[in-house]
């Protein structure tokens, strides 16, 4: 039974609860997970009623090993593996809490660990909060979205997107492969950032890595020297360059930025730059490739520190996909896709050598 949350006691008043029960969308009839004809073996009953016994264990554990008047304050969350998990519509749910136990069982926190006030500041106020405790922010998106009103213009789905931009924290998102985005309710919010479409599997997997790496570059010691990239990129493309310079810097990552007339090869022997980088854009493919073939000849021909390669695909949209894909290069279209954020942490991680 959905019981509103102002009838709950106070006491239960900002716990996240277990849903013993189902719903398509907001505002949509109940539907016990018992009933679900849909739910073969009542999987869903028995996999919230495991998740429910395990937490119950958990915190008796807790109680009898703590002392019996503790006068140390509960320990805080902290960013080292902590993954932030958007509120999702009814539908998405299951999903959710599929990967909150997933992460749990190997050790990465997820929030929030509390419910949020309904209102759009104290909302906005409590997720700041655990944003900056948080590595990583994981949305979930389906068909559905919650109302909008005149404080929640863009639902709550926009408004936690704006809130983790705002913040600077690498995004995730993810849509089911099966979904059809005819359907979709709100087609902006599934157009303005990137979203991974792959079997579920596949996505929690990328979320535990990427979780970590983002905790490993986090604990990387001081750098024994400063990081330094060589950009290349014909004439046109030179805004798509400044812009990756702009987030290089945020890495604290310097460059030095070439165009068609100068030679990548003999300034790559010139000089130690930690990363070769080509911009795939508005050029001629051909041109690419040939940059391309010149970073893998400079791995190649050194024996120490040898650069870690890479090419960014700007805009314009819809060209032709590259023709060429060299082993130990990266490949991006985004500097907020998890591939650009294993790019900067080889960077780093060329430094300490």
């Amino acid at each position: 039974m959905d019981i509103e949350r102002s009838r709950w006691p106070q006491e239960f008043g900002d716990l996240l609860g277990y849903e013993f029960f189902s719903r398509e969308r907001e505002h949509a009839p109940v539907r016990t997970l018992r009933m679900l004809a849909d739910d073969p073996g009542n999987q869903l009953y028995f996999r919230r009623l495991d998740d429910l016994s395990r937490e119950l264990a958990e915190r008796l554990r807790c109680l009898r090993e703590q002392p019996a008047i503790s006068t140390q304050p509960p320990a805080a969350a902290t960013a080292e593996t902590t993954v932030f998990l958007a509120e999702v519509t009814p539908d998405l749910e299951a999903w959710r809490d599929n990967l909150r136990s997933q992460l749990k069982q190997v050790g990465i926190q997820a929030l929030p660990a509390t419910y949020y006030d309904r209102s759009p500041p104290a909302f906005q106020a409590a997720m700041e909060k655990d944003l900056a405790v948080s590595t990583l922010f994981v949305q979930l998106l389906g068909p559905y979205i919650t109302p909008k009103t005149h404080d929640l213009p863009k639902g709550y789905e926009g408004l936690q997107l704006e809130l983790a931009r705002a913040a600077g924290k690498p995004i995730l998102r993810w849509h089911d492969p099966k979904l059809d985005r005819k359907t979709v309710k709100d087609p902006e919010l599934l157009a303005c950032e990137p979203v991974m479409v792959m079997p579920f599997e596949d996505f929690k997997r990328e979320v535990e890595q990427q979780a970590r790496l983002l905790a490993s570059q986090r604990n990387l010691p001081p750098t024994a020297g400063e990081a330094f990239a060589l950009i290349n990129a014909k004439t046109p493309d030179m805004a798509v360059a400044q812009d990756i310079c702009r987030v290089l810097e945020d890495h604290a990552i310097g460059y030095d930025i070439i165009d068609e007339t100068e030679n990548l090869i003999n300034l790559a022997q010139l000089y130690d730059y930690h990363a070769l980088i080509v911009i795939y854009g508005q050029c001629e493919q051909v041109w690419v490739q040939k940059q391309v073939r010149d970073c893998r000849t400079v791995m190649l021909g050194k024996k120490a520190s040898v650069p870690v390669c890479a090419v960014y695909t700007g805009p314009p949209p819809g060209k032709e996909p590259l023709r060429i894909k060299p082993p130990r290069f990266h490949f991006f279209s985004d500097s907020r896709e998890p591939a650009f954020q294993r790019f900067i942490a080889a960077i780093q991680a060329q430094v300490m050598v």
